[in-house]
């Protein structure tokens, strides 16, 4: 989604990510937590994944790149990605 950005900055809330899902329907859904893995991804907020039944993989940004890479050659994948900190 171009212009997406967060209701908190170092905090995935799931009102930051549901309009993203509902378009996508990913089967997985990788979390970028930035450079220094800053940003946090609350229980709220992994429930909902998993109440979807979509895979969550969390992990520093640059890490979260690489898996991304591989990963939505073979599954519809959605990756929110924190650029800094």
């Amino acid at each position: 989604m171009a212009g997406w950005m967060r209701k908190e900055g170092h905090l995935l809330q799931v009102a930051d990510i549901s309009q993203a899902i509902e378009e996508s329907a990913p089967e997985v859904a990788i979390v970028g937590t930035g450079y220094d893995g800053m940003m946090s991804v609350p229980e709220e907020t992994k429930l909902y994944f998993q109440r979807k039944g979509i895979e969550l993989l969390v992990e520093k940004t640059r890490e979260a790149c690489d898996i991304f890479n591989v990963l939505s050659r073979t599954k519809r994948t959605l990756a929110a990605l924190h650029l800094t900190c």
